[in-house]
């Protein structure tokens, strides 16, 4: 599935803004995820949580876009090399736009959400990657994103196979939509 054919109308006379795009291991790789993540949060009339902020780029955007608050949770740098040194959220620290974002530094295994249960508009799932995380994020997504709401997990790909057998252990029992060229899978909760 192509984002345009999923979400037809959210492309129709839409302009967003981007910024801050410089791109590092651990980003998304693709703009057009950051676009499509852009569009959905100024689509959505309801708070957004994101579970792996990182530096904070696609959070960013996603609030560039939106009045919503968004929350975001980072367990913080753990020591991979992979994702070198970096402070979670350090894209928006300082901007006008942090005032309606709230970053929890902490596992999301063990973070407190139950204010927001069921009042999520959008959940995005790009914490850690491993299967025991994503299916603990998933878990919880589903606890916070309120009817008419939309999941949606990245880096669905054989390069990340413990996201890959999350999301498909998910499949099994809900309806979702893969977006190839994004690497995204979508679910949106019954009304």
């Amino acid at each position: 599935t192509r984002a345009c054919e999923m979400f037809p109308d959210l492309y129709a006379g839409r302009t967003i803004q981007l910024g801050r795009l410089d791109w590092r291991f651990g980003h998304m790789t693709n703009l057009d995820q950051v676009a499509l993540l852009a569009l959905l949060a100024s689509d959505t009339p309801h708070p957004i949580v994101e579970f792996g902020t990182f530096t904070g780029r696609t959070t960013y955007n996603m609030a560039l876009n939106t009045v919503q608050p968004i929350v975001t949770i980072d367990c913080g740098p753990n020591g991979d090399e992979k994702f070198g040194d970096y402070v979670p959220g350090e894209v928006f620290l300082g901007t006008p736009e942090a005032a309606r974002i709230e970053l929890i530094v902490a596992d999301s295994k063990v973070v407190d959400l139950r204010h927001l249960y069921g009042q999520a508009g959008l959940v995005i799932i790009d914490g850690g990657h491993d299967y025991d995380t994503v299916v603990a994020d998933t878990r919880l997504a589903w606890q916070l994103v309120r009817p008419g709401g939309l999941i949606v997990w990245d880096d669905y790909s054989f390069v990340w196979p413990g996201v890959q057998q999350a999301v498909d252990a998910v499949s099994a029992t809900h309806e979702l939509r893969h977006i190839h060229f994004e690497n995204l899978v979508v679910m949106r909760m019954a009304e």
